[in-house]
């Protein structure tokens, strides 16, 4: 399988659209058209639903299954590039929702971004539930979620303010 072809789809779930994908990749639209239809063939089904006038895009029923596996991927991607480097920094893996990670988390990340050289940031969008289950599997650090969802050996806490 292809990582450009992953990277495509990861970009077009990412942005919502295929102009905006394309822009946040540096590629053309059509580019972006043949990466995601040679992926579409490669595990033989329709991944994202596209329909004329459409302004935004639509995950498949198989669409929304093949993200799971997708972002596995782009870990696995990223793992490997660690152990190529061989060097050795700390890793803080992030996941929130996408209205925290819009709207609450940026000014956290300029702060972090400080540090980059002592310490690899990985961000992750996720809903509320899936985060839970990143935490549970150790493939986040913390999470910021929208919904409470209590675990045993978890500490959650609840913000209000």
């Amino acid at each position: 399988m292809d990582t450009l072809g992953i990277e495509a789809f990861l970009s077009i779930v990412r942005h919502g659209s295929l102009t905006d994908a394309t822009s946040s990749l540096f590629i053309s639209q059509s580019t972006l058209s043949h990466r995601l239809a040679q992926l579409e063939r490669e595990v033989g089904m329709n991944l994202i639903d596209r329909g004329r006038g459409l302004r935004t895009l639509s995950l498949t029923s198989s669409g929304q299954e093949f993200l799971v596996l997708a972002r596995r991927w782009e870990a696995l991607v990223q793992e490997t590039s660690q152990i190529r480097t061989r060097t050795k920094h700390l890793t803080l893996s992030i996941g929130a929702a996408d209205s925290i990670q819009t709207y609450v988390l940026p000014a956290i990340y300029k702060e972090l971004s400080k540090y980059s050289k002592q310490i690899e940031i990985r961000i992750r969008t996720q809903q509320s539930t899936e985060l839970y289950q990143l935490l549970e599997r150790g493939e986040i650090d913390i999470a910021f979620a929208n919904l409470e969802q209590p675990m045993p050996d978890m500490l959650v806490r609840m913000n209000l303010d």
